[in-house]
């Protein structure tokens, strides 16, 4: 038989063996594991191509990683200020990374002070709900807008549209609203005068002038809340078939009573042609009379006094934002250099739009 103190003694160096066994396990455990922050495998990067992308503004994604160069050995320290602006896109890559192929954009501010490259999927629509630009209205707008009008609000640049980026998808986003409750109904080329529809190459046929666009979407413009009519500067164009003035401002006048008791409730706002030149001799249309005698100016005020008298709200860019487009920046703010906007220029053009909204 042990006694009381052999037994106690036996029990220590029991105790003390199964914290030393204990205690080699852990160490073993944990050097198996891996040590945060040991060298990582360096990735490989190579620039497959390079070349010259079409403008397009884009919105950052809270995600958004940024490089200064193409090989992405350097990251842009991308602020709070940043993801609140618009960042438009001139050039594309496509660049393998571990051998796999990503297509990046290289992007500039509106100011053209700060520019990067970031991997196309850190970037989306300025229309994008979870983008919130600065000057944005606090309180989101939730009625229903519609556009009428030529390829101006229609995003047109003079060679091609630019889904998403016409100055309407900047004046929808200011004012806080669902892309999905503005209704661009804007087709190029639409004049006043005119029943025409065009069918494009997705088969679609769409109502081009004034008067076909109402028709073909009468049923959606009984529920709107606002109507924008914005046209006017093809029925200037030479050869355009519109006729006088009396015949433009009298067809107008047409439309904004049908307009007006096809939804009584809605508050129908003209915007009126906005400054163009001439394409040969680069004159400011305000002062260059057409082929029927009279200048844009001129139909620029007589457009004014139809939509005053038929007790509409009436938009002029000159008026509102002079600086935008004047005969001094012209050749960059509009992308032909005569009449459609850049995409930069839009942004500009919708937040002064927006600036005279009120709910």
């Amino acid at each position: 038989m042990f006694k009381v103190g052999e037994w106690i003694k036996i029990f220590k160096q029991r105790r003390i063996w199964q914290f030393v066994v204990a205690l080699s396990l852990a160490v073993g455990v944990v050097g198996m594991v891996p040590v945060i922050g040991q060298a990582k495998t360096k990735q490989t990067v190579k620039v497959v191509s390079t070349q010259t992308a079409q403008p397009h503004a884009y919105a950052l994604k809270t995600r958004a990683v940024a490089y200064k160069n193409q090989n992405l050995t350097s990251k842009v320290t991308l602020t709070k200020a940043n993801h609140k602006a618009a960042w438009y896109r001139d050039q594309l890559a496509d660049i393998k990374v571990n051998g796999k192929k990503t297509r990046f954009y290289h992007v500039t501010s509106i100011t053209g002070q700060k520019s990067f490259w970031i991997e196309t999927c850190d970037l989306q629509a300025i229309y994008s709900s979870q983008f919130h630009p600065k000057y944005q209205l606090p309180a989101a707008y939730t009625g229903k807008i519609a556009v009428l009008g030529d390829s101006i609000p229609a995003g047109w640049d003079g060679v091609r549209l630019n889904h998403g980026n016409s100055y309407f998808d900047w004046f929808g986003q200011y004012v806080h609203m669902n892309h999905k409750r503005l209704h661009n109904y804007a087709i190029p080329d639409a004049k006043i005068v005119g029943h025409r529809y065009i069918t494009y190459n997705s088969g679609i046929e769409h109502g081009q002038d004034l008067s076909t666009q109402i028709l073909q979407h009468k049923a959606q413009l009984k529920k709107m809340n606002y109507i924008y009519v914005a046209i006017g500067t093809n029925d200037y164009t030479k050869a355009s078939g519109s006729g006088s003035l009396t015949n433009i401002g009298g067809k107008l006048t047409t439309y904004l009573k049908y307009l007006k008791k096809l939804n009584p409730k809605a508050k129908v706002i003209g915007i009126l042609p906005l400054t163009r030149y001439t394409m040969k001799s680069n004159v400011n249309c305000d002062t260059f009379s057409n082929d029927r005698g009279f200048t844009l100016k001129q139909e620029r005020d007589y457009l004014k006094k139809v939509y005053h008298k038929q007790h509409v709200k009436v938009v002029d860019f000159q008026q509102l934002a002079p600086s935008i487009i004047t005969d001094q920046n012209h050749a960059t703010t509009l992308n032909d250099g005569y009449l459609h906007p850049t995409v930069q220029t839009n942004q500009r053009l919708g937040l002064a739009l927006a600036q005279t909204f009120t709910n």
